[in-house]
């Protein structure tokens, strides 16, 4: 039995199977390298655990008051509070145990240092087109939430582009958003309920957060969070986890700190679910590498080749059904890719008297309205035509996967800091790429979308010289609506979705090459794995039999070791 290596930095806010793991990371380190197996994926995995962190975007209307609420946690004005719309960043803000640390980050992976004034004064239009600001504060409430992560995001009323930084950037990693909604305002703007409507397919469940609530009177608190959480559950068809009424002016934000209590506490069954996993599959392989070499079945030098042969022989009928699986996905794209195009079309013509009633009111720049109709019905059409087919391409692989590889299956909930640890499963994500499609499409949209200026404004001109006799006006206005309602299903529809019908073709043929890839990867982990160790074995059966009794003996008081980290880590994985 091997002690259990200590380590002399275990932080006080570790989670249990955190500080277990950077306990033992040595020590399995150490066993996996005495049987030549490869120890990336442990050293991987204790990086990962020792910097987990999640995210909680803090998500609403320009001048909510997300700012002002994260100065008041903090103490002390760090974000300013008079950010033009059009120049926000998101700012992550996280705790920090020394003084106070601040990063300019870029999408290509560059970071730059900057002062506490350029965030205070937001002096930050180099990072305009995808940057962001990295805060880590030694704050006594942070310190509170040592694996939570809050992010300042841009207000949504921006424009489409904002929407989809808040939703492609943070939904798949993130724990949960907080909705911030001013008191004096009392509802939602039409902006966050779009965004609510994504967030509830990406199944991200969210805290409403009531701010300003000094402005109002008192009385009021209860029927204001009311409003808002039905708002919320109209729009995402499920109630907020909580909904909390603060005051950043006057200090007010013990319910604030108490739901963010709790999204702590959450974050800890997430950290347990996915390491955990992760720890138990990858220790549960090597458990079947040292059951191998103890030689159970007592297998003579010509049984182990026979096996070797074997080995060979399943994974080679397993890649055949892998590619035949896979070219079957790829065969009924095409039927996925039309529903889903003509969801969008039928989306579109839902909304066609929306789009009219903007341009009647002189609101020619429909690129954020189509854009978000288009996003939700991609979004939507992806869930309900792919991923059933992936889902099913999945199962029909795992049922094929030879026993003896002992692989599985998985689709993750969410990703681990800013990358997904989880190397040892058979695992795609459904909504995969989801994001870099929509995110593709959005600036090209504005080329159909433009032509409404250049084809509708005279309609519009025209208006201003027709007849004062009411009757006639509204025979104008009627032929207005219908050159409109023409020119859109006529012209700009079939031009947005003969933009998105190559980018959306791309990203399912990528989804399916990258399933393929996953899983051809883990099968091959697991065929080395055991052919290794029946080579192994072939050499060990070689030795006189004193010395192969006492490698036995050594190898089971391995594997029992094996075993021990297995069940403690398992506790964890299963229960969260």
């Amino acid at each position: 039995m091997h002690e259990t290596t200590k380590s002399p930095l275990i932080s006080k806010s570790m989670f249990a199977l955190q500080a277990y793991l950077s306990q033992n990371a040595p020590a399995i380190q150490q066993i996996l390298q005495k049987y030549g197996r490869p120890t990336d994926w442990i050293d991987s995995l204790a990086q990962e655990s020792q910097t987990f962190v999640v995210r909680v975007p803090l998500m609403g209307a320009f001048s909510s008051g997300k700012s002002s609420l994260l100065n008041a946690l903090l103490g002390e004005r760090v974000f300013t509070t008079s950010i033009d719309p059009q120049t926000a960043v998101p700012a992550e803000l996280r705790y920090g145990e020394k003084r106070a640390h601040y990063a300019a980050h870029w999408p290509d992976g560059r970071t730059a240092p900057l002062t506490a004034q350029q965030v205070l004064d937001n002096e930050l239009d180099h990072l305009e087109g995808g940057g962001w600001v990295e805060v880590t504060y030694p704050s006594a409430t942070l310190a509170r939430w040592p694996h939570l992560c809050l992010v300042d995001m841009p207000g949504l009323d921006a424009g489409i582009e904002r929407h989809s930084r808040a939703i492609d950037g943070y939904a798949d990693r993130s724990l949960a958003y907080c909705v911030v909604v001013s008191a004096k305002e009392g509802t939602l703007h039409q902006s966050v309920r779009n965004a609510l409507v994504e967030l509830q397919l990406h199944n991200r469940p969210v805290v409403a957060v009531i701010t300003k609530a000094d402005q109002v009177l008192p009385a009021d608190w209860n029927a204001i969070a009311q409003q808002v959480s039905q708002d919320i559950a109209n729009a995402m068809q499920q109630t907020p986890l909580e909904t909390v009424v603060t005051s950043a002016r006057i200090k007010d934000l013990n319910a604030l700190i108490a739901a963010l209590d709790g999204l702590e506490q959450q974050s800890e069954a997430l950290f347990n679910r996915k390491v955990g996993t992760i720890l138990v599959r990858q220790l549960d392989t090597f458990s079947r590498y040292l059951q191998t070499l103890e030689n159970k079945d007592d297998l003579d030098g010509e049984a182990v080749q026979i096996e070797l042969a074997q080995v060979q022989t399943h994974m080679a009928a397993f890649e055949e059904k892998l590619h035949d699986e896979t070219q079957a996905l790829h065969d009924a794209l095409p039927r996925a890719e039309a529903h889903i195009l003509e969801s969008v079309e039928s989306a579109l013509c839902a909304q066609t008297d929306h789009y009219i009633s903007c341009v009647l009111s002189g609101d020619l720049d429909l690129k954020t309205p189509i854009s978000q109709t288009v996003r939700l019905s991609v979004a939507k059409g992806i869930q309900k035509e792919f991923a059933p087919e992936m889902r099913r391409y999945l199962e029909r692989l795992a049922e094929a996967l030879p026993e003896e590889f002992a692989c599985s299956v998985d689709v993750p909930e969410i990703a681990i800091s800013t990358s997904d640890v989880d190397t040892s499963t058979l695992s795609t994500s459904l909504l995969q790429g989801l994001g870099l499609l929509l995110t593709r499409f959005v600036p090209k949209l504005a080329g159909p979308i433009a032509m409404i200026a250049s084809v509708l404004l005279p309609v519009l001109i025209s208006s201003f010289f027709g007849s004062r006799d009411d009757a006639a006006k509204a025979e104008q206005r009627e032929q207005q609506r219908q050159r409109i309602r023409a020119q859109l299903t006529g012209t700009i529809f079939p031009q947005v979705i003969a933009q998105i019908r190559p980018m959306l073709t791309q990203t399912l043929q990528q989804q399916a090459n990258t399933a393929y890839d996953q899983i051809q990867s883990a099968a091959a982990q697991q065929r080395d794995s055991l052919a290794a160790a029946l080579q192994q074995l072939q050499q060990r059966l070689q030795a006189s039999r004193e010395v192969f009794a006492a490698q036995l003996q050594q190898i089971v008081a391995d594997r029992t070791q094996v075993q021990e980290w297995i069940q403690y880590a398992h506790s964890y994985a299963s229960h969260g």
